[in-house]
């Protein structure tokens, strides 16, 4: 009844769709899902925690879409993605991006972040061969308080908390009616949302149950586009040695190299993660972080789920890795590591972006379902999840009818 409806939609304003729903089932009223999340305001839900959904979170603000509720889903344990930053048992590294390269400096992001002291020019002494790094026209900063806290900040800014350690699984149209998500997380929990934006890795997307099929129901070649994305594959190790070796570690007179196949089968890149960041004072262990070089990362089982991985794997990895730096750099061979951290990156880098991609894929119109992220465009870096979130953010404003 109409007056049933009312009530329903007083109480999905008071309460929140979910509760307003289950108790009107609990009275035996019916309800529905096209009333209820009128009632309230437009519920989006981004899924990944990362650069992308960060910044998106940081574009909405800036559209001022009125009234729009947000949840950030995130299956890490805090919001970074791959620009992760490990701040554990002793260990403060940068697992994952190292360092901002950019050919517009002058933009609104580098500008916020350099406001709020979360980055800063690059000074560390950069050896070994890097096109990019030796090219005039790029600008480098490092996030002083580690990669991670670019995340924070945008999240923090937007007054936006992720859910940590949550995995979307399902995504499927409401089988009711046509305007909304019904979105199942991985604690078994159900809910209802408007719009959907997925920034995870393209093969992580896919594999949400419900996402290929209607990948495949949009028809034209989205599909073959979207499952021709790859991303490298490669192992990181951070190493904390004693405060007692930070003599040897400054005499390197560098604060991070790139390493070239001919020096290292293994290793492909090393930095000093305190002087990388600027910090040039020894007020903690010296960190030193290790990427392993893709091909020998992917002999090693880099790009298999961990459940698929063979028997003491990450030791083999670690020991291999560990004993590659000491021969590499033998001014640190004398200390014994006091922690580690090893960390496998599945999807890494993108290597080959979508085919004319714009930064954000719309997978169903009404309701809104986004695809978006640096692997729909043609490269890696938070310039391409800039233009992800920037793509999905007119998406959500100009279609979406939110």
């Amino acid at each position: 009844s109409c007056s049933a409806v009312t009530e329903l939609e007083t109480l999905a304003t008071a309460w929140g769709i979910e509760r307003a729903v289950a108790y009107s089932a609990s009275i035996g009223r019916p309800s529905s899902l096209r009333s209820v999340m009128a009632a309230g305001a437009p519920r989006l839900l981004v899924v990944g925690a990362g650069l992308t959904g960060s910044l998106l979170i940081r574009q909405l603000r800036i559209l001022s879409v009125p009234g729009l509720q947000i949840e950030i889903w995130d299956k890490s344990q805090a919001p970074s993605g791959r620009a992760s930053t490990h701040q554990r048992h002793g260990v403060h590294a940068d697992l994952g991006m190292q360092y901002i390269s950019t050919i517009q400096p002058e933009h609104a992001v580098y500008k916020e972040f350099m406001d709020a002291g979360v980055i800063a020019p690059m000074t560390a002494r950069v050896t070994g061969h890097n096109p990019k790094y030796m090219d005039p026209t790029f600008s480098h900063f490092v996030a002083v308080d580690g990669t991670a806290s670019l995340c924070q900040h945008l999240l923090r800014d937007a007054v936006v908390r992720p859910r940590t350690m949550t995995a979307i699984e399902p995504v499927q149209e409401a089988v009711e009616h046509s305007d909304g998500w019904r979105v199942t997380a991985s604690d078994g929990s159900v809910h209802t949302f408007n719009a959907v934006v997925i920034t995870v890795p393209v093969p992580q997307a896919l594999q949400i149950s419900g996402v290929a099929d209607l990948v495949a129901a949009r028809g034209s070649d989205l599909d073959k586009r979207l499952s021709a994305v790859q991303y490298s594959s490669r192992w990181a190790l951070a190493i904390t040695l004693p405060f007692g070796a930070w003599e040897s570690v400054h005499g390197l007179g560098w604060g991070a190299r790139y390493v070239s196949s001919k020096e290292s089968e293994s290793i492909c890149y090393v930095a000093i993660d305190q002087l990388k960041r600027g910090r040039t004072k020894s007020e903690s262990d010296p960190t030193l972080v290790v990427h392993g070089g893709v091909p020998w990362s992917l002999q090693k089982n880099a790009g298999v789920a961990r459940d698929r991985e063979p028997v003491g794997l990450r030791e083999e990895v670690e020991n291999a890795l560990t004993m590659e730096l000491k021969r590499l750099i033998p001014e640190v061979a004398e200390y014994d590591a006091k922690a580690t951290v090893l960390h496998k990156w599945r999807f890494s880098q993108v290597y080959k972006g979508l085919q004319d991609g714009t930064g954000s894929e719309i997978v169903c119109d009404k309701p809104m379902l986004i695809l978006a992220g640096d692997g729909c465009t043609s490269s890696s870096g938070i310039e391409s999840c800039i233009r992800a979130a920037e793509s999905a953010a007119t998406c959500l404003r100009g279609l979406a009818h939110l």
